[in-house]
Parts: C-alpha cells; sequence; structure tokens
C-alpha cells in the first residue's frame, strides 16, 4: 500500500515539474552545481552540529559530503524572474524533464506559431556588495567576472539569439552553474550566484550576480608517504627487508654538463664496475644499518599496511603544502593547489626517486573555519641509482657520439633535472625526430639503474629559404642547405646564400662537436661577398677558425684565427686591396628559454679580436664589441618585455686609416630601426663615414594575439662616435615603430615599420624591414 501511495506521489510530483519546466520559470532540481575541483567537502555546520573539528576522534569524516547551497531567494520583482530551486523528500531523485513534451507545452512566453522569432538578450555579470564581497580585492573582482565571462553561454552564444524566452533560461541556468564552480575554484566556497531575467524588456535584460562571501584559507596540510604494492617487487632486496621501499634526504645536484673523460659505448664510464657498490650510504630514512640498511643501498621505509601510521618523512622532503609553495593561510584557489599538489613528485624525481607518484588527495572545507585542509598520499617508489645508458634505436649515429651528452656518473641519486639536460642536448643536434629517455627496468651488475634512451632518427639534411626586405639594403632573398649528420658524429656544414639588391653573399660554416673532449668544438666559417652600399663598394672574402669550449650549462668560451682580404673603396678615395689577420677571443652566455623567440632569460656575447695587416700601409688594432640582451614575460604569458644594448671600441688605429668595413656603423634593421643602413654618425655629405666606437638600445614589448600572430612596438636609440669609446647618450638618434610577428616552427617571421623620433633633415620618414626572426 505504502510503495503505490509513493508511486502517486511521484507521479504527480513529475506532472508538476513537467508543467513548471516547460513554463521556463522554474528551474531543475540541483544538487548545488556541477561539478567541484576537490572530490570532498565538509558542508557547514547546521542546527545541532558541530564544524568539522568537532567531530570526536572516532567519528569518521563523511566522504559523500557535498557542498552547501543557499536556496536563492525569490524575485521582489513583478517583471524580473528569479530561478528558484525546489527540494523533494529525501530519497526521491528528480525526475527528467522530456525536451519533446516540453516542446509541445505552449507558455506564456514561449511562441507557438510555426515562424518562431529569436529573443535577443543583453547579459551583465556583477558581484554583489554583500558582506563577504568587501574582502575581495578589486583585481580578484575583476578576475573573477572575468572568469565567468569566459565560460558563460550567454556571452559566447549572444549573437545567437534562441527562438524562445525558456532558451535563454537554459543558458542561464547553465551559466549559475558554472560561475558556481568558478567561485569555489577561486577559493569561495560558500558563494552563491543568482540569475534574473527582465521578460518585459526589449531586449531581454539578463543579469547574473555574484554572492563570493569569505574567502576561504589553507589551513594545516600534510603529506604522507605510503609504497603502493605494486612497488614491492622492486624494493631492495639487499637490504634484507621484504616489501620496504627506500627513502633518502634530498642533495642538490651537481650542475655537471659534460660527461666522464672515459665514456664507453654505453655511456658508463669504464671504470665504474661497482660504482652502485661503493657510493656513500645516503641518510637512512628509517631503522639502522643493524636493522637492514647496507652501504650504497638506504634502510627503507617499511611499506605500511591499511592500518599502519605514516612513516617518518625523510629530513627535506615536502610535509605540507607550505614546502610545495602553498602556505598556510594563503587563498585555498584550486589551481594553486593542485600545482602544489603536482610540485611534490616532481621533488622526489630529482632526488633519486623517478617512479614518485601522487597516489591519493583529500581536500575538506570547514565553513564554521572558513578554511580547506589538505591530505595528500604519495608513493615515492624505489630508491634509484643512475647507471650508464643504454640506446634502442637511431644506428645511424655513433652511440660513442651520443654518450658524450651523458650528464651524470654512475652511483649518484637519480636526478631527472639531469635526465631532461639529456634530453635537451639531443634535441638540439637536430638529428632525432622522436626520443624516449627513461629509466630501464631493471639494475645492472653493480645495483644501479640504467639509463634507456630510446631514439628515433630523423632526417640529415634539410633546405629552405625566405624572402626578406629593407629599405635601405632593398628586396632580398635567403636560401639554405644543411646536413647535420655529416660522418654519423653529429658533425654540421651549413651552405647559406642570401642575396639582397645591394649586397650579394655566399656563406658556410661547419661544426665538430667534442673535439679532443666531451666540451669542446671546432667551428669554421668562410664567407664572399659583393655590397654596394652608401658607406663604401667591398668585394672581398674572409675564412675563420675557432675551438669553442662549455664552462658550464650557460658558458661558452672560444679562441681562433682569422683572415680576411679583398678591396674597398669608401668614396674618400681609390679603391685599394687590404689583407688582414686577427685572433678572435670570445666569451659568451646564454640563460634564455628559447633560442629562437626566448621569453626569459638573458644573454651576452663579448668578444675582442687583435688584427694585424696591410692596408696601403702596415696596419695594427684591437677592435672589441660587447652585446646583451634580456628578456621576461609579464603576468599572464602573453606579453614579452625584450631590453638590448650594445657598445664598441677601436683601439690603436684612427677609423680613417684602416679598411671601412672594420669600422663601426649602426641604422637598419638589426640596429636602429627608423633610420637607413648603416646612415648614423659621422658623415661627409650623403657618404656615411664610420666610426671609432658606437652605443645602442633597444626596447621591444612583444604580444601574442594567437597561437601564430603577434603584434611587438618597439623603441631603438643609437649612435656611432669618432673616438675610440662611446658615449651613451650623447647626440644618440632614436627611432620607434610597430611591427608583426608570425610564429612558425623555425623562428617568427618579422615585418616591422619605424620611424625616427628625432630626424635629420635628410632621414625618411618611414623604414620597413621584412626577415626571419626576432630583430634581438
Amino acid at each position: 500500500m505504502r510503495t503505490m501511495q509513493m508511486r502517486a506521489l511521484l507521479s504527480c510530483l513529475v506532472l508538476v515539474l513537467v508543467l513548471s519546466g516547460c513554463s521556463g520559470r522554474t528551474r531543475p532540481v540541483s544538487d548545488g552545481g556541477g561539478s567541484d575541483p576537490f572530490p570532498t567537502v565538509v558542508p557547514p555546520p547546521q542546527a545541532g552540529q558541530g564544524s568539522a573539528h568537532d567531530r570526536g576522534p572516532g567519528d569518521a569524516p563523511d566522504t559523500n559530503a557535498a557542498h552547501h547551497t543557499d536556496t536563492q531567494p525569490p524575485s521582489a520583482s513583478g517583471n524580473a524572474t528569479s530561478l528558484t530551486q525546489h527540494t523533494l523528500p529525501e530519497g526521491l531523485t528528480p525526475p527528467q524533464v522530456p525536451g519533446d513534451l516540453c516542446a509541445g507545452a505552449p507558455t506564456a512566453k514561449q511562441d507557438t506559431s510555426h515562424d518562431a522569432r529569436p529573443v535577443p538578450y543583453e547579459v551583465t555579470f556583477s558581484i554583489a556588495d554583500d558582506a563577504g564581497a568587501s574582502s575581495v580585492s578589486t583585481e580578484e573582482r575583476s578576475a573573477l567576472l572575468d572568469a565567468v565571462r569566459g565560460v558563460s553561454l550567454l556571452e559566447r552564444l549572444a549573437d545567437q539569439a534562441p527562438d524562445s524566452v525558456t532558451g535563454v533560461e537554459r543558458r542561464l541556468r547553465s551559466d549559475e552553474d558554472e560561475a558556481r564552480n568558478v567561485l569555489h575554484s577561486r577559493g569561495f566556497y560558500a558563494g552563491r550566484v543568482e540569475g534574473r531575467l527582465d521578460a518585459a524588456s526589449s531586449p531581454l535584460r539578463v543579469t547574473l550576480t555574484l554572492f563570493p562571501g569569505p574567502l576561504y584559507t589553507v589551513a594545516d596540510s600534510r603529506v604522507v608517504y605510503r609504497a603502493g604494492a605494486g612497488h614491492s617487487e622492486v624494493a631492495d632486496d639487499k637490504a634484507g627487508m621484504t616489501g620496504v621501499v627506500g627513502m633518502v634526504g634530498p642533495a642538490d645536484a651537481p650542475d655537471q654538463t659534460s660527461a666522464p673523460d672515459q665514456t664507453s659505448a654505453t655511456g658508463q664510464a669504464a671504470d665504474s664496475a661497482g660504482a652502485c657498490d661503493d657510493v656513500p650510504s645516503p641518510p637512512f630514512a628509517h631503522g639502522t644499518p643493524e636493522e637492514g640498511g647496507m652501504k650504497g643501498r638506504p634502510a627503507g621505509i617499511a611499506v605500511p599496511t591499511a592500518d599502519a601510521d605514516s612513516p617518518p618523512v625523510p629530513e627535506g622532503f615536502p610535509r605540507a603544502l607550505s614546502d610545495a609553495g602553498v602556505a598556510g593561510g594563503a587563498p585555498a584557489r584550486a589551481d594553486d593547489i593542485l600545482d602544489a599538489v603536482a610540485r611534490i613528485p616532481v621533488f622526489l624525481h630529482e632526488r633519486g626517486h623517478p617512479f614518485a607518484e601522487v597516489t591519493g588527495t583529500r581536500f575538506e572545507v570547514d565553513h564554521a573555519a572558513h578554511t580547506l585542509h589538505a591530505t595528500v598520499t604519495v608513493d615515492p617508489g624505489p630508491y634509484v641509482l643512475m647507471g650508464g645508458l643504454d640506446v634502442e634505436g637511431a644506428d645511424d649515429v655513433s652511440r660513442d657520439y651520443v654518450a658524450t651528452y651523458v650528464g651524470w656518473r654512475p652511483g649518484q641519486p637519480w636526478d631527472e633535472r639531469l635526465v631532461e639536460r639529456f634530453r635537451e642536448s639531443l634535441r638540439g643536434t637536430g638529428l632525432f625526430s622522436g626520443m624516449e629517455v627513461v629509466p630501464a627496468d631493471h639494475d645492472d651488475a653493480t645495483g644501479c639503474r640504467p639509463v634507456m634512451a630510446r631514439l628515433t632518427y630523423g632526417p640529415p639534411r634539410s633546405f629552405g629559404g625566405g624572402l626578406r626586405y629593407d629599405s635601405a639594403l632593398g628586396p632580398g632573398v635567403l636560401a639554405f642547405w644543411e646536413h647535420r649528420n655529416l660522418w654519423g658524429g653529429g658533425e654540421r656544414l651549413r651552405l647559406e646564400l642570401p642575396v639582397w639588391e645591394r649586397r650579394q653573399e655566399v656563406v658556410a660554416s661547419f661544426r665538430k662537436p667534442f673535439l679532443l673532449r666531451p666540451d669542446q668544438d671546432f667551428i669554421a666559417d668562410a664567407w664572399a661577398r659583393n655590397e654596394n652600399s652608401d658607406a663604401y663598394d667591398q668585394r672581398a672574402g674572409a675564412v675563420s677558425a675557432s675551438v669553442e669550449r662549455r664552462i658550464s650549462r650557460h658558458l661558452w668560451a672560444s679562441a681562433g684565427g682569422t683572415t680576411e682580404g679583398g678591396s674597398i673603396n669608401d668614396h674618400q678615395g681609390p679603391e685599394r686591396s687590404y689583407s688582414m689577420w686577427g685572433v678572435p677571443l670570445t666569451i659568451r652566455y646564454d640563460g634564455t628559454d628559447n633560442l629562437l623567440d626566448p621569453h626569459e632569460g638573458v644573454r651576452a656575447a663579448l668578444s675582442t679580436t687583435p688584427y694585424t695587416g696591410v692596408y696601403h700601409e702596415w696596419r695594427s688594432m684591437v677592435r672589441s664589441r660587447l652585446d646583451a640582451s634580456a628578456y621576461t614575460a609579464l603576468p599572464g604569458g602573453r606579453t614579452v618585455l625584450a631590453l638590448r644594448a650594445a657598445a664598441g671600441a677601436l683601439h690603436g688605429e684612427s677609423p680613417a686609416d684602416i679598411p671601412a668595413s672594420f669600422r663601426f656603423y649602426s641604422g637598419g634593421g638589426g640596429s636602429v630601426r627608423g633610420y637607413a643602413y648603416q646612415s648614423l654618425g659621422p658623415r661627409d655629405g650623403d657618404v656615411p663615414l664610420g666610426g671609432g666606437s658606437f652605443g645602442e638600445v633597444g626596447l621591444e614589448a612583444r604580444t601574442r594575439i594567437t597561437e601564430t600572430l603577434g603584434l611587438v612596438t618597439f623603441v631603438d636609440g643609437g649612435n656611432v662616435y669618432e673616438e675610440s669609446m662611446p658615449r651613451f647618450g650623447d647626440g644618440m638618434r632614436f627611432g620607434a615603430g610597430v611591427g608583426l610577428r608570425y610564429y612558425t616552427a623555425i623562428g617568427p617571421l618579422r615585418f616591422d615599420v619605424a620611424t625616427p623620433v628625432n630626424p635629420r633633415e635628410d632621414d625618411a620618414p618611414l623604414q620597413f624591414y621584412f626577415s626571419i626572426g626576432q630583430s634581438f
């Protein structure tokens, strides 16, 4: 009998909800709105109940608890409609309203004619000034509204008006749920959302109001380390502890940038036998050597049973979210907390535990205290010592060549940073179209874990070209051909043919990596040039060779020899031949994050070359140049500020007594945009004379509009001086302009338009530049 009564009651309720759902004046039953970034939330205390912290130690928390959401108040306006919630008796689930039933039920708001007209609307988002909102900063208000607009159906489909008011209401219901999720994800767990529409207005006026409430903060949190059953089989049998996973305290990895001097084809040092048995013992996380510890392998942490307490945390390992970047008292924002959780296994990957992973998270919200409590469970996995290198695939590349990029020594704790540097080095060769570098699935005879590199050999040759334009040099083209593995050891040969209307060149460059030692390369360059510029006419060629050594991860130094000769006419006398020999010395630093399009970091290069030779008599001089640039991404990551400075100086000879091509010039696409090529500095009428020194500065704001299109605004400044030392700020000429960037896999295509800020009488009002790559 009771069952029949319940069925009758449910049938009546279904009919009522169908009619009300079709009318568009009510909303379906909601559980509080949408998914939540945290799986477990303690509801706010009700009458007669305490907060989460009022439970006794024997009371288990309700793991199925959901967010508490206040019922939205009814509308106080006769024309405006407030979307309210229904509540059902406990145990009953809300029935679904069939869409076709609604489609056949006419309402006062629905056009039943066959030519239904779209219902345009205007939507407004706002934050109510309730008690909790007073603590919301202006920046947070703006971020909340931007986030809600970003997920809003009403906003996204505003140009596609629905055919009825009911369609607008459906979008509004969806936006309420999404807005509530936004509030929760940004730490406003007591926040609520109210959607309203004014049916009497034309177009329909829709408002979505956020009531953030108080901002919740992170309270206590802890990181629990428990080994999973899947790792017990790879536990250290040598330690004599069944089901043991070792953990050691952190130790900063050495900044090794080169392999051991003697490396076999597998990358394992020739004297590494027994390396993993002879390394010093790491700190014991649990127990003593007598209890199972063994030299070279740490005593482990016993794998706990389901009822076991958490083992001690090794010194220096994350014990709470505050150790991973989210301090106690910080706003409980989902992105910040999840980022902190993701950093915990990364920390372990760099300190001997390459298989560490987060196996569980629990987040509890205490509505009474407005706080969030977090527990993160981590499986550290086995403690691993790095072994030699095993290589699979890429048979066309010498194994010894690949092994020279190894930056670790057998026997040291696994450090994912060194593995990533190895990957970066291999990617930099351009030889591999795919790679996977992971721990091997077994230990070697010494107890170390080999590093397995599975490589896919890519095409070693490439060719290409591009178009260029410069207001002074005219139109130009660039063609190139490159071979990146000439003899199987990563030898790189590149030929270029840059041709402008007023300058034609042939350029060849060769690099032989690992000359005599892993951190040393041999470099050779040659070029031939025919140039007719306003400063001089030149027909010449040059050859140079040098040895470059990598001092550290970001620092290089080189030394070599060069010779240049040909004929030149500086428009101040007859054409003269010249021959010069030099010893170029260079030191350079590159700490940027990208070679072609940097977003962060600093670059600097200092070169000094003593020259001697003949230019209508014997000449000797020293030519020096310094270039530096810095890059930083603004908040949001879409805009990068780039700053550069450059200076040069000649000592030993007057600029008029040396070949014109050895003097300093400024102006053009590679220096001060807005001025013609080589036009700044001393002049004889319209002829640039060059000088004994120069100084330049530049500032760019590079903004990504889309993934492939960018906008650049820039200011350049500089000048050339007769003296041997530059005078920054004295008589400098400035240019400003805008540019477009089209981003490709090989770097951005660049188009710039610039104008002189303080022009001379004969400077053109505009200069145009089209090329490949950033200006600096």
